[in-house]
């Protein structure tokens, strides 16, 4: 529904923060995934772009995501997200069917893509990892440490809504 707002008000460029739970065992809590690639497993996309179930950020985005994300010390990863709209419910048959196809699972990264898409607004997302599914159950990052890696990119994140983009630059210490 945002997105659809800010289309109308004649937004054409979004960034999204957002969070995500790893599906691989390399992408561990605390880590930052930023989506090349969308799979859809949920209902929304359909609407917008129906028949397509892979679905792709702003490339360009993607770039200076990740060139921004190259400044900070935390490890960064690229990949395919799998979507779904229906919170909680990954358990172990859904990691076995997804597990190879993609690194992690969030809610709103293919509906947000084919909407983008449909609206002709440039789109990319960067995700923190926040837990870490498994056949043995879940890994969660402390709310805490959530909060310090925010705190550690919001310097960065200033930068962009302040100069706009192409700018991501590692924010200056002193």
């Amino acid at each position: 529904m945002l997105l659809e707002n800010l289309a109308a008000a004649g937004v054409r460029e979004v960034w999204v923060w957002g969070w995500c739970g790893s599906l691989r065992e390399e992408l561990s809590p605390g880590t930052i995934l930023v989506p090349e690639k969308a799979l859809s497993a949920e209902g929304t996309s359909a609407y917008y772009l129906p028949g397509t179930c892979t679905l792709f950020p702003e490339p360009e985005l993607v770039a200076e995501w990740k060139k921004l994300l190259s400044q900070v010390p935390i490890k960064i990863f690229s990949g395919t997200v799998v979507s779904t709209d229906a919170p909680y419910r990954e358990d172990e048959s859904f990691w076995r069917r997804f597990r190879d196809q993609a690194l992690a699972v969030d809610m709103e990264c293919s509906a947000l893509f084919a909407a983008a898409r449909k609206l002709r607004v440039k789109l990319a997302a960067a995700l923190l990892v926040t837990d870490r599914l498994s056949p043995e159950g879940h890994e969660r990052l402390p709310s805490s440490v959530r909060r310090e890696i925010f705190e550690a990119l919001l310097p960065a994140f200033r930068r962009i809504m302040q100069e706009g983009p192409g700018t991501a630059r590692a924010p200056k210490t002193t």
